[in-house]
């Protein structure tokens, strides 16, 4: 299931690509959930999880671009697809790194040509990014990059691979159901404690050293689990 947004102020042409997705779906066997915003202004102002953003680029108070230029200062990761009848912008989409244009009145031909390449992008990045609401804002992070997750009291601190960290309020289940879902490489080793896998360098008794240089370590209820699953992915690797 790809969570697929629509910004775009025309009824009548958000109906048309949730039609143009709908067939698309239909033909390729994959799985859309789509929300429409109406404006840049209200995609600005809230948070809204997408693996796909279409963007109308004539749109009412701030433009489509610079709402574009916004996302990509805290998310470089999730393609984003102009849909506009101003085909003389099509140049600028290469600064905020857009996969490709629709231009209006939509066709099902022209549509198919560019969802075709943003489905190869998708898979290639799917469960690769994440989403993380901060204090400072949200910020989308891949999770490669990401070394370890501890939380104390009701933050959750994101220690990230080359230094750095990201805390949200949060409690480690509900991130842990989060990565889970998404398929990702961690590891539960304690009650306060994930850690990805793929970072790990030496375990040595409870000691678990990671690639960042800290060390995380093994409740006792935790550790024959950890173990086990840790063997698992590293057989599999």
């Amino acid at each position: 299931m790809y969570r697929v947004l629509i910004v775009e102020d025309a009824d009548a042409e958000a109906i048309a690509l949730e039609g143009c997705l709908a067939r698309y779906a239909e033909e390729h066997g994959g799985q859309f959930q789509t929300r429409r915003l109406r404006s840049a202004v209200e995609f600005l102002e809230g948070s809204h999880p997408a693996d796909l953003v279409f963007m109308d680029i004539d749109l009412p108070g701030f433009t489509g671009m610079e709402a574009a230029e916004t996302l990509r200062e805290y998310d470089q990761e999730t393609p984003l697809v102009f849909v506009t009848n101003l085909a003389q912008y099509a140049v600028h989409g290469y600064a905020v790194d857009a996969l490709g244009f629709i231009v209006k009145p939509i066709s099902y031909g022209d549509f198919t040509l560019c969802m075709d390449r943003v489905m190869r992008a998708l898979q290639r990045s799917r469960r690769q990014t994440l989403t993380v609401p901060t204090h400072d804002g949200v910020r989308v992070v891949n999770v490669a990059d990401l070394v370890s997750i501890d939380v104390r009291g009701h933050d959750a601190t994101y220690h990230l691979a080359g230094g750095g960290a990201l805390t949200q309020r949060a409690t480690l289940s509900s991130i842990a159901r989060q990565l889970e879902e998404l398929g990702t490489p961690f590891v539960n080793v304690s009650a306060s404690c994930l850690v990805n896998m793929a970072h790990i360098r030496r375990i040595h008794g409870d000691e678990v050293e990671l690639s960042d240089g800290s060390s995380a370590f093994f409740s006792r209820g935790k550790k024959r689990a950890a173990l086990e699953r840790i063997a698992d992915y590293l057989g599999g690797a």
